[in-house]
């Protein structure tokens, strides 16, 4: 059934190294946690979000780097969070924010290097209740292409 398309090769990027994200600009996952209760429900009073199911927020930070000589327009929204059952977009508060860190659309200039914090909703049906405390023991990864490599960087 692969004949004509072959099986997609996974590339995994672990925490700090950097993968080409699109032509000449590199990406590299910094660090990244999950909020804790009190963090998450300021953030949801702050934006005047309404939370419809119980969440986490897992808060990733990434480092663009623009490596040609010319301006570079980077869609962030191209970046999923995913897991074994569940794949997830960035937060829609995040997309709409006014906030030059948050914006979905970033424009590195020429050799600009770039940190920006990504922040992802985990939601309670996505995983058994009985782990849901246990996120961080979960494997996590960030996936921005799916073939013919599927681009991935590692959470862990």
């Amino acid at each position: 059934i692969n004949q004509q398309y072959p099986k997609t090769q996974e590339l995994k990027t672990l925490i700090g190294e950097q993968v080409e994200f699109q032509d000449d600009v590199m990406i590299s996952v910094l660090k990244h946690r999950i909020w804790d209760d009190k963090e998450a429900n300021d953030f949801y009073d702050e934006n005047e979000e309404e939370q419809i199911y119980e969440t986490k927020i897992l808060e990733v930070v990434i480092e663009l780097k623009n490596k040609s000589a010319i301006e570079k327009e980077i869609h962030l929204y191209n970046l999923y969070l995913e897991s074994m059952g569940f794949k997830n977009g960035v937060m829609n508060i995040q997309v709409i924010s006014s906030d030059i860190r948050d914006r979905a659309v970033q424009k590195l200039q020429p050799n600009e290097v770039r940190t920006i914090e990504m922040l992802y909703e985990i939601l309670l049906y996505q995983f058994p209740k009985s782990d849901w405390d246990k996120l961080e023991a979960y494997d996590m990864w960030l996936t921005f292409a799916l073939y013919p490599e599927k681009k991935m960087l590692l959470l862990k």
